[in-house]
């Protein structure tokens, strides 16, 4: 490896200021061209046990396990072309400093219910920034695991043999956003990363200026930096982040949201600008803006089946006389609920925190009378 002298780590910054300052993709193309010329990169191929997935993917999301599903889908149905597939990573350290990348990937793993394959964190030399989703389904294929589609399953496991039938932190998140921008007929920004780049934006923005305040345009350019199909639902989705995402700690309300929809959810799904708008409103009269409701209805929205809440469940939801009280309820039960299964020593914190987000879906489907997804008559059966 080529030594990093200052004159290179000078041209690097460059390269990064100038995708910084809007030219994204161009930018970062030009600088891995740069590297892979000064030996400080290569083209290699590796096995997919070798590459998990940075903790900073898709700004912190990672990837969504309903989404690798997908991919398993398509790929059985119209193929794969390695030309199409302009994957990047990076070496994780072997010692301490790759322990959180580490972790991070066997929690991706432990969350997913078995729809990612396992990982083995000795076996992780590499962190995808680009390319993730597809690499995670080349491990569920090596690991076998559990999938619908017939084409690529023997007794409804994964089948290789089916398959073959048919020091610049700011890195990081730059090349990855470019890697969305350029390839977002693959796998574009979807709305849930958008609410995760505003949640950053944030909290940056905060720490950076020191002020206690910050506005939509504060955010909102780098943020859209790379042109996310989402776009139009960036406004709602900034308001409703900013009044009831929680803040940006692991233990945020939006911080678990995520992390259930990720592994049991679609991610991708898109809700809509008047969606966000919607479940943004203040609740008129009360102090008590419900928002342990609204996440119930953010899971539901994206775990539940497609459109199962339109609307005007949303804006009754929020304002509605019939249910503002059945919601108070449902955040009393969802409080009790949570503490049982956390005293519980048998669960671990992930069956503890997949079982409780269930447990509030299923009651926002009652409240509404979804009979597609329940059939219970009421929150307390």
């Amino acid at each position: 490896m080529a030594a990093l002298t200052p004159e290179l780590r000078s041209t690097v910054a460059g390269y990064l200021k100038r995708a910084q300052e809007g030219t994204l993709v161009q930018s970062v193309n030009a600088l891995h061209d740069f590297l892979l010329g000064q030996k400080l990169a290569w083209n290699l191929k590796l096995s997919p046990e070798l590459v998990g997935v940075h903790p900073e993917n898709r700004d912190g999301l990672g990837i969504s396990a309903s989404h690798v599903q997908e991919l398993i889908t398509n790929i059985a149905s119209i193929g794969f072309s390695t030309a199409e597939s302009r994957a990047v990573c990076l070496e994780v350290p072997a010692d301490s400093r790759g322990d959180m990348c580490r972790e991070f990937n066997r929690r991706l793993s432990a969350e997913a219910n078995e729809k990612l394959a396992p990982v083995n964190p000795t076996m992780l030399k590499y962190a995808s920034i680009v390319g993730s989703h597809a690499n995670q389904a080349a491990r569920c294929f090596v690991h076998g695991v559990c999938h619908e589609d017939p084409k690529v399953t023997i007794e409804g496991r994964l089948s290789m043999e089916k398959l073959a039938m048919v020091v610049f932190p700011e890195y990081v998140a730059l090349a990855q956003s470019a890697g969305n921008a350029a390839g977002q007929i693959a796998s574009g920004e979807g709305e849930l990363q958008l609410a995760r780049k505003v949640n950053q934006a944030i909290e940056g923005f905060l720490t950076r200026t020191g002020k206690d305040t910050v506005s939509y345009a504060d955010t909102a350019p780098g943020i859209l930096r790379s042109k996310p199909p989402s776009g139009s639902s960036l406004p709602g989705i900034f308001t409703f982040v900013l009044r009831y995402g929680g803040g940006a700690g692991s233990d945020s309300f939006l911080a678990k949201t995520e992390k259930h929809i990720r592994a049991h959810g679609t991610a991708s799904r898109s809700q809509g600008p008047e969606f966000w708008s919607a479940l943004s409103t203040e609740i008129k009269g009360s102090s008590n803006q419900r928002v342990l409701w609204r996440h119930m209805l953010l899971k539901l929205a994206f775990c539940g089946p497609e459109k199962i809440l339109n609307l005007g469940d949303i804006k009754r939801g929020l304002a509605g006389k019939d249910i503002l009280p059945k919601a108070e309820q449902a955040e009393k039960l969802a409080v009790r609920m949570h503490q049982l299964l956390h005293a519980d020593a048998r669960l671990t914190g992930e069956v503890a925190a997949a079982t409780l987000s269930e447990v509030e879906m299923e009651m926002a489907a009652v409240i509404f009378q979804k009979k597609k997804f329940t059939t219970r008559a009421s929150p307390e059966q």
